[in-house]
């Protein structure tokens, strides 16, 4: 089931690849979730020491959160991925200038994971805009 989508990502960037990640996140993290207070449109995601964080996911806390805990909305959030597709995905974007985005983000065994893609820049005078994706085959 799909918790939120970045239609964004797919009319900005052209996907080549596509990879599958579980996603660290705190307790009020996945209440938010399950009430839709999610945005993905300004995500993207980095690989920094041979680990993977995606940037720019919002969620928004619930107004019931608890006292003790001081939800942060745009926290860094810790990308869980095979130390090979790491490797593998840290080579493309820094040989072949490719950027990583998250394009869905979807409950799998009661985890949620989001799903990186990639695409190569097709413009000159702006950033490399590439994203690596998913890891099913066939999409």
């Amino acid at each position: 089931m799909s918790i939120a989508e970045n239609r964004k990502a797919h009319f900005n960037y052209h996907i080549e690849e596509r990879f599958e990640a579980g996603v660290v996140l705190e307790g009020w993290e996945v209440k938010a979730i399950r009430e839709g207070q999610v945005q993905m449109t300004d995500g993207y995601v980095v690989i920094k020491d041979g680990e993977v964080y995606l940037i720019g996911l919002r969620i928004n806390a619930l107004r019931s959160a608890s006292t003790h805990v001081k939800p942060e909305a745009d926290r860094t959030k810790k990308l869980l991925m095979h130390k090979e597709q790491i490797r593998r995905l840290s080579g493309t974007t820094e040989q072949k200038g490719y950027t990583l985005v998250p394009l869905n983000l979807h409950w799998k065994g009661g985890r949620v994971t989001p799903w990186p893609k990639a695409r190569p820049n097709t413009t000159s005078a702006t950033p490399s805009k590439t994203a690596t994706g998913s890891g099913r085959k066939g999409d």
